[in-house]
């Protein structure tokens, strides 16, 4: 699964930042739909993207 979606992950990331600025100032139980996963796995990518 992850070959098949890696190709969408720079997009995936940009939508997720875009999305938490449209949510920024609003409690989570109003920020749906919204990640944080963008997060994890940004300073992850090196590691990700060696294999």
């Amino acid at each position: 699964m992850y070959e098949i979606l890696k190709p969408y992950m720079e997009i995936a990331i940009a939508n997720a930042k875009r999305l938490d600025q449209m949510n920024a100032r609003k409690p989570p139980a109003s920020s749906a739909p919204g990640t944080k996963v963008f997060e994890l796995i940004e300073p992850l990518k090196p590691y990700l993207l060696e294999s």
